[in-house]
């Protein structure tokens, strides 16, 4: 069954709880601060999620969210915080790369990828997130420069390294491991 067919809370659930697995593999990275991690997959997850399913599904990216960064030990409200930046980082980057190829089989298209999402839209939950933990007394605010930089960072690199996995995954006739083609660009020389 795929996963158009499945009723929209199965996909839903689907999306709130990979993005919370990948949290919390984020989490377990953490090493400056508990809530802010140099590796966040969970940004890739959800901008792949609403380029592919739709910007509908952004309940289940704060959900995800909320529930990582509360099991973070962070006061509630700035949890709350952390999950409404998260969701709005993916939304936003969703937002300025609707209409690219999906399979990123054009320039134009990483490019796009780079600029808007793991450049420009992680910039939004770096900036939420840290400012709701300084407020909340859980980081101190002499922190924020470099917890700022850590948490861009972190969104940067899941952005970049999990939506173009998973869209071009998800994308019919992208290039995928096992076609002659990319079999021999991938074969080593020498």
């Amino acid at each position: 069954m795929s996963a158009v067919a499945r009723p929209p809370w199965v996909n839903a659930f689907a999306v709130a709880l990979a993005y919370f697995l990948a949290a919390r593999l984020g989490l377990s990275l953490a090493f400056t601060a508990d809530q802010v991690s140099a590796v966040w997959p969970p940004t890739g997850i959800a901008l792949a999620t609403l380029l592919l399913l739709g910007p509908a599904y952004w309940p289940a990216i704060a959900i995800g969210a909320f529930a990582a960064n509360v099991t973070t030990g962070a006061p509630l409200l700035a949890a709350l915080f952390i999950a409404v930046g998260n969701t709005l980082e993916a939304w936003i980057g969703a937002t300025l790369l609707r209409g690219i190829d999906r399979g990123l089989r054009k320039g134009r298209d990483v490019v796009a990828l780079i600029g808007f999402s793991a450049v420009l839209s992680t910039t939004v939950s770096a900036t939420i997130g840290v400012v709701a933990l300084c407020f909340a007394g859980a980081e101190s605010w002499g922190d924020f420069g470099t917890l700022w930089r850590i948490w861009w960072v972190g969104d940067a690199t899941g952005s970049l390294l999990v939506a173009p996995l998973v869209l071009t995954w998800a994308t019919p006739e992208s290039p995928r491991p096992g076609r002659p083609l990319e079999a021999m660009a991938l074969r080593p020389t020498g």
